[in-house]
């Protein structure tokens, strides 16, 4: 088995940040700002993820 990396690391952070996001928004009214905020930081962390992971793949 491959050894968890960084990249594993920040697509699993990315879709727990996602997974909140989407837990809070379904029982609290929370306000569109923190939203994008959430969501966009949850996207750039899984792509950052991915790209590492691409990289990692490459090598």
């Amino acid at each position: 088995m491959k050894k968890f990396t960084l990249a594993h690391l920040m697509l699993v952070l990315g879709m727990g940040i996602l997974a909140v996001n989407l837990v809070f928004n379904h029982f609290f009214d929370v306000p569109i700002a923190v939203n994008y905020f959430f969501r966009g930081g949850a996207l750039v962390t899984m792509s950052f993820g991915f790209l590492s992971f691409r990289l990692v793949a490459v090598e």
